[in-house]
């Protein structure tokens, strides 16, 4: 059980850690999707695609 409830603390933690990156980067002018992405990018530590840095 407490395995579980640590499991689901983890990935609500995540989660709330990358929306907020997310928002940020809002901020900075990028698109909603554009956001998201770089902010899971970020937080798993996967960086760009290939196609995502020629953009920038």
């Amino acid at each position: 059980m407490i395995a579980a409830i640590s499991l689901f603390v983890i990935i609500t933690i995540s989660a709330l850690i990358t929306k907020v990156a997310a928002i940020a980067l809002m901020h900075t002018g990028l698109s909603t999707e554009a956001a998201k992405f770089q902010a899971r990018s970020v937080y798993t530590g996967t960086g760009f695609t290939t196609q995502e840095s020629e953009s920038n």
